[in-house]
């Protein structure tokens, strides 16, 4: 197996900075100094997910034991992205474009949403509701648990494997 250098080009709307190219065969998104997108919020892990590249897709994997990675409402060990996916790493919402072999992720903070449930905050219909109705419904896991709903089952690719929280390795079985 080669290895496949790309572009990942990262826009931080809950920043005020310039666009930020990395160019790598793979990246780490965490809490912790030593990744290369750091989140700075506690529902993020200090490494939470890679994203690599194998055979021409983009892939991510989940890095994090205790705060699940989440694409497109559903909880996941690793899954190749597609265009517009909508991934959830804790309050931030990171949203991937895919052009040629560039990757475009460009990140937003969501509302805290455990903090709004402790303000008395209600959720109108709730979200099994709005899932039923075909709307999207992205929630942090452990606000799921909060109110007592199970949250959807992973998406696996491949055999479950044992998640290594400082690994940069793709998902094996990707390859």
């Amino acid at each position: 197996m080669t290895t496949e250098f790309t572009k990942f080009v990262i826009k931080r709307s809950d920043l005020d900075s310039d666009d930020l190219v990395i160019e790598s065969d793979s990246l780490t998104i965490g809490s912790g100094v030593g990744n290369d997108i750091l989140l700075n919020h506690p529902t993020v892990s200090r490494t939470h997910a890679g994203i690599c590249i194998i055979d021409g897709a983009f892939w991510i994997k989940n890095l994090s034991t205790s705060n699940g990675t989440v694409v497109n409402g559903a909880l996941i060990e690793s899954v190749q992205l597609q265009d517009k996916d909508a991934i959830q790493i804790g309050v931030f919402l990171l949203k991937p474009t895919i052009m040629d072999e560039e990757l475009q992720l460009e990140i937003e903070k969501t509302i805290d949403a455990a903090s709004a449930v402790n303000r008395s905050t209600q959720i109108l219909g709730g979200p099994l509701q709005a899932m039923a109705d075909g709307k999207t419904a992205m929630l942090n896991p452990d606000l799921l648990k909060m109110l007592g709903i199970q949250p959807p089952r992973a998406r696996r690719h491949g055999q479950k494997t044992e998640r290594h929280a400082a690994s940069r390795q793709c998902p094996s079985s990707a390859v």
